[in-house]
């Protein structure tokens, strides 16, 4: 048996009024997965229950328990960039951001940072110095991680300098805001006082480096948002302890992820990774069927629906849905494997976030006809919570 788990990146939504009050799933021309879908099981997956960051819910789905026993989102960031993490590091995820007297203005700036631009100002603010600890900084984009070290004691018990997103219990819950202010990290505990000291400390040092920056002076000549300020979020000490999923089922898994966290989470589980780089959904699907000739299942992540969720862009993300179908689904509907389709957290397009909606799922082959992939159809059907999904997936005969 093969098997194929496919996770559109947000693509669970509400009803949009640009689409006659239609999601962009249940509006998308998908003629291909509807096709997959005439012969099926489906229903609605609960991952968990609050607004999840995408590390959350990927490992609520692979049938980990988060709560109470993860450490953090920074260090799966940090591997999933090449970095090595130890026990003792500090690691957080980091955005390059704009800001603007005081209010964070872009979270992304504009999802214009070039890698180029990226690894210039990656270089400059590995060469700062902060007392009483070192760190080492990598850069994908807007996106990267830090990892601190110190002969002192370092603590994750901290806040969040993205209030985009809320600690609680050592969790991160998106949360909806009109305007992110520019905040200082905050320790939680008297312990992690001095870890807190030191991450406020990078951040003031790394500001002075980006206004100087030759990056942004030429990205302000050219009218585009500059990378002023460094946002860092998802604090960890040091690697959870999960066991790997092919000693839990005894399978070859392999995984074909394009952002750090994912790479990140695939790597630690013991995945065997491709990395998707910027290649067109067809040539995706030419993946997919090269690695499962080398693997028993195939994890793979498409980030795009996402990103228009996040930028409330219903028509992008419908149009986004139908690339995937016509491209992608188009080549893989008549593998003989079991593949699973679902989306790891829903991103509404009316709140630019994650939420807490449970997400449509189907797997084929099975004994059900699914007219149209989206929620509204699937709410008729099976309710599981995440959690409960892998483990049900692989052992459907």
């Amino acid at each position: 048996m093969r098997y194929l788990f496919v996770i559109l990146d947000g693509a669970a939504d509400r009803p949009c009024k640009e689409l006659n009050w239609k999601t962009p799933l249940e509006a998308a021309r998908k003629e291909n997965i509807n096709e997959i879908a005439k012969k099926c099981e489906y229903g609605t997956i609960k991952v968990l229950p609050f607004a999840p960051e995408s590390d959350e819910a990927l490992l609520t789905l692979l049938g980990y328990k988060i709560q109470g026993s993860y450490t953090g989102r920074g260090a799966f960031e940090a591997l999933g960039l090449g970095m090595k993490v130890k026990n003792n590091n500090l690691c957080f995820r980091t955005n390059f951001a704009t800001e603007e007297n005081g209010i964070i203005k872009d979270r992304r700036v504009g999802r214009t940072l070039t890698q180029k631009e990226s690894k210039i100002l990656e270089k400059e603010i590995n060469r700062i110095k902060i007392k009483n600890a070192s760190f080492r900084f990598k850069s994908f984009g807007y996106r990267g991680a830090v990892c601190f070290s110190s002969r002192f004691k370092l603590s994750a018990n901290l806040t969040n300098t993205d209030e985009a997103y809320s600690r609680f219990k050592g969790l991160s819950k998106a949360k909806k805001l009109q305007e992110i202010p520019v905040t200082k990290c905050r320790a939680l505990s008297k312990d992690a006082k001095f870890s807190a000291e030191i991450v406020n400390s990078f951040i003031e040092e790394t500001k002075k480096v980006l206004e100087k920056s030759r990056v942004n002076e030429i990205r302000k000549k050219k009218g585009l948002l500059q990378a002023n300020i460094l946002l860092l979020r998802d604090p960890s000490l040091g690697l959870p302890k999960f066991e790997k999923l092919n000693k839990i089922y005894k399978i070859k898994f392999a995984a074909i992820a394009q952002t750090p966290v994912e790479i990140g989470i695939a790597r630690f589980l013991g995945m065997k990774i491709t990395n998707q780089k910027e290649e067109s959904y067809s040539k995706l699907a030419d993946l997919v069927k090269k690695t499962l000739k080398q693997s028993d299942f195939v994890y793979l992540h498409i980030k795009g629906p996402d990103e228009f969720g996040h930028d409330g862009d219903a028509i992008g993300k419908k149009e986004c849905l139908e690339r995937i179908d016509k491209e992608f689904f188009s080549k893989i509907k008549s593998l003989k494997v079991k593949i699973a389709i679902t989306s790891d957290h829903a991103t509404p397009c009316s709140l630019k976030a994650h939420s807490s909606d449970a997400v449509p799922f189907l797997i084929s082959p099975g004994n059900e006809e699914l007219k149209n992939f989206c929620e509204k159809e699937c709410k008729k059907g099976i309710k599981m919570n995440g959690i409960q999904f892998l483990r049900y997936f692989i052992s459907k005969k």
